[in-house]
């Protein structure tokens, strides 16, 4: 028989499943501490985050009265902070949001939050806490909403989210997973947190080897991995033998499309890696199109650029350049050296680790800052970022497709004591406070640490593309492209046809997943009205659902707060 307490579920016991099973699991049955969980970078953002509530609570009104009172005043359309507990007894779910707002008995619950843009577990606390108040609500039809208090500039902007129906069943499984987390305790995943990545790695790791955990293949994490093993697909091996279309199909059954069978051909061919203890290929791959002269790039950045390490290639000689910058405006010298070393050896490639998704956005946004876009295109140019091509093209016998993963896997040893880059961050802080030269010299290791590496592994992946007869890229032909002034000119019936379509969106809903919506909404439309003759797509709908599932690749729980009608 389950004890009583085991039953209740709060809305912190419901966010640390999702960011971590096991991690929970370890905390809830009192295996660890809280303290453990942390590193210092989340101490700090949590002590950030506690300042920035403690700043929006101070100027509001808070409850000190009983339950009666309380729901009167919200009936009567107050909004009140500091409430006391709330338990839904049928739900067996008790919490506290931040803040009520009363909407004549909608109560529609508030979170202060000190990051900038909704997020998605910000909206499933929301859907918790509207379930939490439901017995207390005189308004049954009600639409599902909720507020966020985000800090945007130092200041707190208030969000109005609508709650899904997503949301709000995605909540009903997880208070369901929670129990049985408690009753059956949890096996570990591959998981970046710290208990599953430092604390409890060595455990973790073997654990996941020995059952051949789907969570080692890339791609494979969170809801895809609950959802294969609700398929009956508990090991990496029980994919090798599947039905690529019939799996894609299932996923398709229960909300998500983006797992198309092309997704699932990439997760065979990293268990078949794993099946084989060796690095395989796709079919088909091309070549990395890089030669023995390159130009590799690491960036080490918080608010400005403050360290960049490049290292100019040619054979075996090596010429390593390490700019490092205590302010905006020394930020701005080593921009304009980094963009002259890449003129001086014109026709280099530069080369990066998952440079697409972090150090070229670094590299925009301060160039903008400085003025610098055109002196930067040179480098944009020429970048080749290996984790992609290794993304499309390769998989080795190692969870994930991080650097610090491929290059363990190679055998590249690595000397500085920095162990990523959340604490080099932490350190640079320190650094400026300080002005130690000794925190100068270890920041400066591990950044060469990175650059090393990234030449290291690129030399054990020419190798195998070589071993394989892998052809390098051809040139892709130029496209055509239509400029955002062009689709908005008066006039131009293909631009006032697709703004039309878009205009019913929110500006503030723009952001994240919302943006690559509409990105790729946009592309799929033009498509759609003849501007790319390759690839028609014939209705506004049939770009709505290629926009879904383009996105969902991305971002697997994604449900859009608008829709274009």
């Amino acid at each position: 028989m389950v004890r009583d307490e085991l039953t209740w579920v709060t809305k912190t016991d419901m966010t640390r499943f999702v960011r971590c099973p096991y991690s929970f699991w370890l905390l809830d049955s009192g295996q660890i501490t809280f303290e453990e969980t942390l590193d210092e970078f989340q101490v700090d953002l949590l002590a950030a985050g506690c300042q920035f509530q403690d700043l929006v609570e101070s100027s509001l009104l808070a409850v000190e009265m009983s339950l009666p009172e309380m729901l009167a005043m919200l009936d009567a359309g107050a909004t009140l902070f500091g409430t006391p507990n709330f338990d839904n007894q049928a739900l067996r779910i008790r919490g506290r949001p931040d803040g009520i707002v009363g909407g004549d008995g909608a109560l529609i619950p508030i979170e202060v939050k000190s990051h900038r843009d909704v997020q998605p577990i910000d909206e499933l606390e929301l859907a918790f806490y509207w379930l939490l108040l439901e017995p207390f609500r005189n308004d049954p039809d009600a639409l599902p909403e909720g507020r966020l208090v985000l800090r945007r500039d130092g200041a707190p902007v208030t969000v109005s989210v609508r709650i899904t129906p997503d949301r709000l069943s995605r909540v009903a499984q997880l208070l369901d997973s929670v129990r049985v987390a408690r009753r059956r305790g949890v096996e570990p995943r591959i998981c970046r947190c710290r208990v599953c990545s430092t604390l409890r790695r060595d455990e973790v790791m073997a654990s996941v080897i020995r059952r051949k955990d789907p969570t080692m293949l890339y791609g494979v994490a969170g809801v895809y991995s609950e959802l294969l093993r609700r398929f009956r697909f508990t090991t990496w091996e029980s994919l090798l033998g599947c039905d690529v279309n019939a799996l894609a199909a299932r996923f398709a059954a229960v909300g998500y499309p983006g797992v198309t069978p092309s997704v699932i051909e990439r997760w065979r061919l990293h268990a078949r890696s794993f099946a084989e203890q060796a690095p395989v290929f796709a079919k088909p791959a091309v070549g990395l199109g890089v030669s023995d002269r390159y130009i590799a790039v690491d960036l080490e950045y918080d608010q400005w650029i403050w360290l960049v390490g490049a290292c100019v290639v040619d054979g075996d000689e090596r010429e390593y350049h390490f700019l490092w910058a205590d302010s905006p405006t020394e930020e701005r010298v080593n921009l304009e050296r980094l963009f002259a070393l890449i003129s001086e050896h014109g026709g280099m490639p530069v080369v990066t680790w998952s440079g697409t998704s972090a150090d070229i956005p670094a590299l925009r946004k301060a160039a903008d800052r400085h003025n610098l876009a055109a002196e930067l295109t040179p480098l944009l140019h020429a970048h080749r970022d290996l984790f992609r091509w290794a993304e499309n093209n390769l998989r080795v016998p190692v969870p994930g497709l991080g650097l610090k993963e491929v290059e363990r896997y190679f055998g590249v040893a690595r000397v500085s004591d920095v162990g990523d880059g959340l604490q080099a961050v932490l350190l640079y802080q320190e650094y400026l406070a300080s002005r130690d030269p000794e925190i100068r010299e270890r920041l400066v290791h591990y950044n060469r640490d990175d650059v090393d590496s990234l030449i290291l592994v690129l030399g054990e992946l020419q190798a195998l593309g070589r071993a394989a007869g892998l052809r390098a890229p051809s040139s892709p032909p130029a496209r055509q492209r239509t400029s955002k002034r062009a689709l908005n000119e008066p006039g131009n019936s293909l631009g006032e046809q697709v703004r039309d379509e878009l205009v019913v969106v929110p500006l503030g809903a723009v952001r994240g997943p919302e943006r690559l919506y509409r990105m790729h909404y946009l592309r799929y439309r033009l498509k759609s009205l003849g501007k790319t003759p390759d690839g028609l797509l014939p209705s506004r709908k049939a770009a709505h659902d290629q926009a879904m599932a383009t996105v969902w690749q991305q971002f697997p729980d994604f449900v859009p707060t608008w829709e274009i009608e």
